[in-house]
């Protein structure tokens, strides 16, 4: 069952990438302006070269998950790099991590993505290639969304500044 559960996360994995590099080659000018306003060097170059970057490393998890993983693992770490240089270079600007898909501010929340990100790479490191039983699917689905709803949870936080409040609109406390 572990490898069927550890072939499953690098297949969501796989799946993160396919997204992330689809979303950034269906609106390249969303991707080289937020990636210029980042001042990443040769952002017209770099938006062609890291969707297929991330399409490729989508058919490693698939057919190679050792070396998708520590690729992947890779390449994640350096995303990580530029989100926090780019919250300390713009303040409120955004990444494109997923192209068009999303535009909002790079923040705290995306490092903790970033996180479970490279815990999905490592922990699909020792998988090999075999046909997940359902019971692998459920397992992996369920801490996935449970990972997504943490991730959520951490951007309401930062942007509320609290996550449950059971004060009514207007009420005062004493």
């Amino acid at each position: 069952m572990l490898n069927g559960v550890s072939y499953c996360t690098g297949l969501l994995l796989a799946v993160v990438f396919a997204a992330a590099g689809i979303g950034k080659l269906s609106r390249p000018s969303v991707t080289v302006a937020s990636w210029a306003n980042l001042h990443l060097p040769f952002a017209k170059r770099l938006a062609v070269a890291v969707p297929v970057i991330e399409l490729g490393l989508a058919l490693l998890l698939v057919f190679r998950p050792p070396v998708g993983a520590v690729m992947s693992t890779i390449v994640i770490s350096l995303f990580t790099v530029v989100l926090i240089r780019g919250m300390h270079l713009e303040p409120g600007a955004t990444c494109a991590c997923f192209g068009g898909f999303s535009e909002r501010p790079i923040s705290r929340s995306d490092l903790f993505r970033n996180g479970l990100l490279v815990g999905m790479a490592v922990f699909s490191y020792f998988s090999t290639p075999v046909l997940p039983s359902i019971e692998d699917i459920i397992v992996t689905s369920t801490v996935f969304l449970v990972g997504t709803v943490l991730v959520a949870l951490v951007d309401l936080k930062i942007q509320v500044g609290h996550v449950w409040d059971n004060t009514l609109a207007g009420e005062v406390l004493p």
